[in-house]
């Protein structure tokens, strides 16, 4: 696999601070020419889990051979590692915490603890391994470089499975899994286990119900909350124009159950 000039980067950085510059300026001065590309760098602080749902439902979509560099790392400069690995269509660094398991975990070829990165005698904080240890790395890695001359084997890659709904009698009992910028809320129950046609209810934890479904947000009037298959296939809530989860005011881990109406 060639590197295709493109690195990605998604942080829990927020955009207030030097943080996400100093990052990418490590990245232009190590490997000059490279391509940037922001994912987000406001994932919730410190959630693992949303930013391992957001780096999967992205990378796909870049060219072969592109670099993801993921920091969402509550547990930088403790005894987790930090890692880098190849799939059969990219690579993926940054901390061995289950943040790359859901975008990487289906097609690992080769996982490496980072410990040398040829090229870097930068200082290593403790505090900042997004400058110091993975941008580096992913330098390295974008000039050429072989994974295998940062560390060694690394092992059991941390895993994070995501939450799966329970079926039952024609019954789905789910969970929130994300809340999008709109304010849609994404739950962990995939399209194909949703009934559809007419008689479909979804109840929130609270008692707040939703009657049917609609095939997309314009076939709802505005302000209307609605429920729909969105585009990663998973049964979401939205208000048109509005903000489901201003409306419910769920959060991540909420219970949402899907049946027909009786």
């Amino acid at each position: 696999m060639v590197p295709s000039g493109v690195i990605t980067l998604l942080s829990d950085f927020g955009l207030a601070d030097g943080y996400v510059a100093a990052m990418k300026g490590m990245l232009l001065r190590l490997a000059p020419g490279v391509s940037l590309v922001d994912v987000t760098h406001i994932v919730p602080r410190h959630d693992v889990v949303s930013g391992g749902f957001v780096l999967a439902s992205a990378a796909p979509f870049f060219p072969v051979g592109t670099i993801h560099l993921a920091v969402v790392d509550p547990g930088v400069g403790s005894s987790r590692s930090a890692v880098a690995i190849a799939t059969s269509s990219a690579w993926f660094v940054g901390p061995d915490n289950g943040l790359l398991w859901r975008a990487a975990g289906g097609d690992l070829v080769e996982v490496v603890e980072i410990q040398t990165i040829p090229g870097f005698d930068g200082a290593r904080s403790t505090t900042f391994h997004g400058r110091d240890v993975f941008a580096p790395a992913a330098a390295h890695l974008a000039r050429g470089g072989p994974l295998r001359e940062l560390g060694p084997d690394h092992p059991g890659l941390a895993r994070l499975e995501l939450p799966q709904p329970d079926i039952e009698s024609g019954t789905v009992t789910g969970e929130v899994l994300h809340i999008d910028h709109f304010g849609n809320v994404i739950t962990n129950i995939a399209g194909d286990d949703v009934p559809r046609g007419s008689g479909v209810l979804v109840t929130f934890i609270g008692g707040t119900r939703i009657s049917d479904l609609v095939q997309c947000y314009a076939d709802a009037a505005p302000g209307a909350l609605s429920a729909l298959i969105g585009s990663e296939g998973l049964l979401e809530i939205a208000v048109v124009e509005g903000s489901a989860v201003a409306r419910l005011g769920v959060g991540r881990g909420d219970r949402v159950v899907v049946s027909r109406s009786s």
